[in-house]
């Protein structure tokens, strides 16, 4: 029991200060009972006044008592804040939690772990994208609406599965008949591979009464094409060996493998990489060091998005592995969309490394942050610095199953997340526990309980509760930017910070309890209970003021204000203080609340009050001065006399105005250096070094610098064709593009075609004349017919003498704009009788086919093209004025019906019947570069003839994309940093002084705005990465 002052009735109070200063007592406690000796039981009375035998943390003396709930009167009695606003209100909340978390801990920590775990489960719906053209390209721009347009009317483009081969030595030269059988060899094992389905697949593409397939094959998901000449379709397969039409016994028969390679790349029909052409472009290929062969893969078929393509895929690459393995004088890479993604994916596998070894070295700095050196049971925190690692990963995972349960996808640099999480949980949990650790240093005595966690986070919650507000919604405003991959970044990164925000409020602040108590049963272990008299043994009631033995020499305990230097026991409150003589104390025990004041008498400061103010009760102490900067104190290291220098310096006014000037300056520097900062992504950079996709980047770049002849769709939308001034807008805008100097030729042209094909059939009919004007279609033709004729037309009616009938030349450039790029030379096992489309190709190439004999030529010729032929009669002629002569044959436009699509059905099929073309596309050969951002100015040339022409339509390639996307990235970048300053500063302004929040917002703007200017100085480029990492 005790008394009316808080005191124990059974213990008495023995002065033993001396005249002149402040009485200071100690508690007497009646001893045990003596042994059979005469000894008391060992170490009660030595511990009870801190000497002798043991540690004096063993036994500290008084009982330890349970922390009160927090309240936050009672707390902000002891501990004056102004909290206002919001601050207030979560400070508030946040302290009533304490409570309950003090009370359940173990039931807290229980249930966080179950909810989180469960958030967890949704990664199992988790969606990964990789594809570039959907994650780094702005999904609301005009230029991805077009490309939506293009994927509705014509079907998403085909996916390619790339290979390059090249000779490990650098010098051979790969236009010779052994490396093009090399390369046949390649086609034919992958064209002809048939990888086995595992038996869960195997049941796909399954008919009623058809047997069951086994195996997958390039054939089952290839991309097709109608070929005339063999009557269907053919898989998309672009290679050097289509000029032999993929037959090995036309190369075998070609007199000039050399040649025949070089028409066709100077034709832009084929791509070598590393060959160049001379000054004229008229010579052979010089320099060709790889060779590309390129599968087209159906993405609109449900086989490529099934296991069925992934399987096949995986077994190319594995074949071509085994190639690469078995020949010493040829290197292979490749490429997929598959593979690209499977590599994509691997991004934890791959980083798993990193992201551990970060972890690790988070964990070892808030273990030391939180406890040090040693391995005192009493001090150490290890454990708990285990723990709040724990709980940041926890938060990791759990916010990515709540973004995948909000349809978010992962996407390659959503790791990122975890570096942005570590920084924000290793401050905010070390906070908590420093605010935790003040409050419980101030009760020693008292276990730990809701006065110290509620305290705690009243004190600090409100300032985690603003860090975490505007993280999170500065992440939401990136959300709304138009840029998947960042927006998806964004949105996966709110949901881990409010996963962590939650985790530390509960589980981290639970766990933060159970070890203080923990911690403080180790240092104020439970006593056993005082046995009392017993029969024959003596007991003494108290301690004479006379026992106490001689203290040790004193040992100093320092703080960062003062040293007291005392007797071992004293700074450990194994005694009372009184503030006057005895039987006059207030009777509060050490200022830590076990006690209670007499009514009336003011509150007793606690001994550090009393050690730092001096006053009744500092005699205990040596007070020390106040350290002071104009000197470094003895015992101080020589650099604190630096930073007294440098502290000095700072807080004098002319020197505060200085440093604002600068600042001010370098910000000014910066915003004007900002415009000028490089911006793109090579696509290098998008995967790893050690992925076997870099490999192939970079033979891609070293073979293929420069510029590259690569397919573009110029598409026309809503176009009747039967009016004059719609279609001469279509004829000017093709025409326009074709005197571009990057645009080569058309590769695929149903309006060209058309007029061969129209020409023909009026010859057929008898009208030999030549025709006017393709568009809009004479009445003999029909637009739908047309698209519906899979035939070759072999006579097209009677030719005059001196025009066709009696030449004796190859018209080698009519023959391949008719059978899709193959030349006479390629087609010379076709001249004879009864080979597919023999008489065709004995039209076109009579010399070839040795129908009659050359006739001689005027002047010398190079390669076919006269030597006094000029540029102006080599330039193509403008299809709006030019007359279609009647042609020897021609081919119908069922390969180009996915090209026109009407806009009903019935159009066109008559004169009288409506004629309008939906959407339709004409396919240019262009040089495109290699770099991404270097392609804007041609798209931008051919866009503003649209403009000029007054054309509803537009150009695309998936290059342009990325190129405008790089073009605006700046934009992008200052419209999120201008959407994002105004919700960072009322997300300020809500726990803060609307002045503090003013300079927060311009101290996180002039940042960005001094990283533009950095970024710009040294060349770093800003691109999605590196905007990302502004962000955070």
């Amino acid at each position: 029991g005790r008394d009316a002052n808080g005191g124990d009735r059974n213990h008495l109070w023995v002065p033993t200060g001396h005249a002149g200063s402040p009485s200071v007592g100690i508690k007497a406690s009646p001893l045990p009972e003596l042994d059979e000796r005469g000894r008391s039981v060992p170490g009660l009375a030595p511990r009870l006044l801190g000497l002798g035998r043991g540690d004096p943390h063993d036994d500290p003396g008084p009982e330890p008592v349970d922390d009160e709930d927090w309240t936050e009167e009672g707390f902000s009695g002891e501990h004056p804040q102004q909290k206002q606003g919001m601050e207030a209100m979560a400070a508030r909340q946040l302290g009533h939690w304490g409570n309950v978390v003090a009370h359940f801990p173990w039931s807290t920590v229980v249930l966080t772990v179950l909810l989180h775990v469960a958030l967890a489960c949704g990664m199992l719906r988790a969606q990964f994208s990789s594809d570039s053209h959907l994650l780094y390209v702005g999904q609301r721009t005009p230029i991805a609406a077009e490309r939506r347009h293009s994927d509705e009317w014509f079907g998403d483009q085909p996916s390619p599965f790339f290979v390059i081969l090249q000779p490990t030595d650098p010098d051979v030269d790969v236009l010779t008949r052994e490396w093009m059988r090399q390369l046949f060899e390649l086609h034919n094992t992958l064209y002809h591979l048939e990888v086995p389905l595992p038996p869960s697949q195997n049941t796909y593409g399954a008919l009623d009464g058809e047997p069951v397939p086994t195996n997958v094959s390039y054939a089952d998901i290839c991309a097709r094409r109608y070929v005339h000449m063999r009557g269907q379709d053919e898989c998309i397969i672009l290679s050097p060996l289509q000029l032999w039409l993929y037959s090995e016994e036309m190369l075998e028969s070609d007199k000039n493998v050399a040649k025949t390679l070089s028409g066709g790349y100077r034709d832009h029909m084929i791509d070598l990489g590393g060959a160049h052409l001379d000054v004229r472009g008229t010579g052979p290929v010089h320099g060709a060091h790889a060779l590309s062969l390129i599968y087209y893969l159906d993405v609109n078929d449900d086989a490529f998005w099934d296991d069925r393509g992934l399987t096949w895929d995986e077994g190319a690459r594995k074949l071509v592995d085994e190639l690469d393995a078995r020949y010493d004088n040829v290197t292979f890479s490749y490429w997929s969309r598959h593979f690209n993604e499977e590599e994509s994916s691997r991004f934890v596998q791959r980083d798993s490394g990193l992201i551990g070894a970060s972890f690790l070295v988070v964990l070892v700095y808030v273990s030391l942050t939180l406890s040090g050196w040693g391995c005192n049971p009493q001090r150490s925190r290890y454990l708990l610095g285990t723990c709040a690692l724990v709980c940041s990963g926890l938060a990791l995972v759990s916010g990515f199953g709540l973004a995948s349960l909000l349809q978010i996808p992962l996407t390659p640099i959503s790791p990122l997340v975890c570096f942005t999480l570590l920084g924000v949980s290793v401050d905010d949990m070390i906070i908590i526990t420093d605010a935790f650790d003040r409050l419980s240093a101030a009760k020693p005595h008292v276990r730990p309980g809701g006065g110290m966690v509620g305290g705690a986070l009243y004190e600090i919650g409100g300032a985690i509760s603003m860090t975490s507000l505007t993280t999170i919604a500065t992440f939401l405003t990136g959300w709304s930017c138009d840029l998947p991959v960042y927006s998806y970044f964004c949105g996966s990164a709110s949901a881990c910070v409010l996963m962590l925000f939650q985790v530390q409020m509960t589980l981290y602040a639970a766990l933060l309890v159970v070890d203080a108590r923990r911690r403080h049963r180790l240092r104020f272990p439970e006593r056993p209970r005082d046995p009392g008299p017993r029969s024959g043994g003596m007991v003494l009631s108290c301690i004479p003021p006379w026992w106490r033995p001689p203290p040790p020499p004193p040992r100093k305990k320092r703080n960062s204000l003062t040293t007291v230097v005392t007797a071992p026991g004293i700074e450990d409150h194994y005694f009372e203080d009184f503030d006057g003589e005895l039987g006059h104390g207030h009777g509060r025990r050490n200022g830590y609340g076990s006690g209670h004041n007499t009514p009336g008498s003011p509150p007793t400061p606690s001994p550090m009050e009393r050690t730092v103010r001096g006053g009744p009760g500092a005699s205990i102490g040596r007070r020390r001065p106040r350290w002071s900067m104009d000197k470094p104190q003895p015992g101080e290291p020589a650099a604190m006399g630096i930073i007294i220098f440098i502290q000095k310096l700072v807080l004098k006014r002319r020197t505060r105005y200085l440093s604002l000037f600068i600042y001010g300056a370098l910000v000014m520097a910066a915003l004007f250096a900002a415009p000028s900062v490089n911006v793109g992504l090579p696509q290098r950079q998008t995967v790893s070094d050690d992925s076997e996709i870099a490999a192939f980047l970079d033979d891609l770049d070293n073979n293929w610098r420069g510029d590259m002849p690569t397919t573009v769709q110029l598409v026309f939308r809503d176009t009747d064709l039967r009016d004059q001034d719609s279609v001469d807008r279509v004829q000017r805008v093709i025409d326009g593009a074709l005197e571009l100097p990057f645009v080569m030729r058309t590769q695929v042209d149903w309006i060209e075609r058309f007029g061969q094909w129209c020409a023909c059939v009026r010859g057929a009919k008898g009208n030999v004349s030549a025709l006017p004007r393709v568009l809009p279609p004479p009445p003999e033709c029909s637009v739908a017919e047309f698209l519906a004729d899979g035939t070759v037309v072999e006579e097209c009616g009677d030719v005059p003498d001196g025009r066709h009938g009696k030449q004796c030349e190859d018209l080698d450039d009519a023959f391949k704009a008719m059978n899709g790029g193959h030349s006479c030379e390629a087609a010379k096992s076709h001249c004879g009788k009864g080979k597919m489309g023999w008489r065709t190709v004995q039209k076109y190439c009579p010399v070839t086919c040795e129908v009659c004999m050359p006739k001689s030529e005027a002047g010398h010729r190079v390669d076919g093209v006269a030597a006094n032929v000029t540029a102006a009669e080599l330039a193509p002629e403008r299809r709006a004025v030019v007359d279609v002569e009647v042609p020897l044959s021609a081919m119908g436009g069922k390969d180009l019906a996915a090209d026109v699509r009407l806009a009903r059905p019935g159009d066109c099929a008559s004169p009288e019947a409506p004629c309008v073309a939906a959407a339709h596309r004409v396919l240019l050969i262009v040089l495109l570069p290699q770099i991404y951002f270097d392609a804007y100015d041609d798209w931008l040339a051919i866009h503003e003839l649209f403009l000029r022409e007054g054309a509803d339509g537009y150009v695309y390639h998936i290059k342009y994309e990325f190129a405008i996307s790089d073009f605006n990235m700046l934009s992008i970048s200052v419209r999120n940093l201008i959407t994002a300053t105004p919700v960072i500063g009322i997300c300020v302004c809500l726990f803060l002084h609307p002045k503090i929040a003013l300079m927060a917002v311009a101290g996180v703007v002039s940042i960005d705005v001094l990283l533009f200017g950095l970024m710009a100085a040294t060349g770093v480029p800003l691109n999605v990465i590196t905007l990302i990492s502004l962000l955070i």
